[in-house]
Formats: C-alpha cells, structure tokens, sequence
C-alpha cells in the first residue's frame, strides 16, 4: 500500500516487476541490472567513489538543459507521444531562448577577429556553459 506495485512496474519490465513483487526475493547486482532495476555495477568497495564520478559528471553537464529533460521525462508518464514529444521540444527551446537572452541582455559589444563588434553586428556568442555547454548561437549580420 505504498506504490510500490506501480513504482516497480514502471520502473522495470512488468514480469519481472510480479517476480519481485510476489515471490519477495533479493536479487543479485547482476540480475538487478540485467532487468534494468540497476544502472551500472561497480567493484565491492568503489561505490563511493564511482558515486562522486558520475555526480561530477552530471554537475559538468549544461544545468538548464538537464532540469529541463528530467522534467519532460516525468511529465510523459500522462501524455500521449505526440503530447510528450511536444512538451519536449517546448522545453527545449524555453531552455535555448533563455540561454540567448542572457547573451544577448549582457553582451554590448565583442571583439571579433581583431575588431570590435556591437550587437548589431553579427557575433557567435557562446551561451553560459551552465545554459547551452559549447553550443555557439549566431545573433545579427556578419561582421565585416
């Protein structure tokens, strides 16, 4: 009575969910990632370290744009695939358009090739890495 019926089944495949569920058995970390309930198994006595690794390198990552595919991640569950694809692309480009307002609210002129460009001109901004991580977005005409 605690979701865990659902949760689980959800979760992994539903016949391995009802094995779990109805024989109340452990499981081994081989058989856990086998059904998909484990992402990655480490050597006894690395989990602490191997943690640290991936939460760095989930911390490198552009910040917006994780938040942003966990959250359509857990909207599909209620929409349709058109829905959910949709709702995806929304948050997308909420995540893209404020990565470029940032740029674009900020920067007033640029050095490009030796020269200066304003922001009429045309200049490829990289967005802060927490919003777009190496994306360059191109704003304006060329920079002559």
């Amino acid at each position: 009575m605690d979701g865990g019926t659902i949760r689980l089944a959800r979760l992994i495949a539903h016949s391995h969910a009802l094995d779990l569920i109805l024989t109340g058995r452990g499981v081994s970390g081989e058989a856990a990632l086998r059904m998909g309930l484990a992402n990655r198994l480490v050597p006894p006595g690395t989990a602490l370290d191997a943690a640290i690794a991936l939460a760095t390198e989930i911390a490198s990552r552009p910040q917006a744009a994780l938040r942003s595919d966990r959250l359509s991640s857990y909207e599909q569950w209620s929409l349709s695939l058109s829905e959910a694809i949709t709702n995806e692309y929304d948050h997308g480009m909420r995540t893209l358009s404020t990565a470029v307002r940032c740029c674009v609210d900020s920067i007033d002129t640029a050095r490009v090739g030796g020269g200066v460009a304003t922001s009429r001109d045309r200049v490829t901004l990289l967005p802060p890495k927490d919003l777009c991580a190496a994306r360059p977005v191109s704003l304006g005409r060329a920079v002559s």
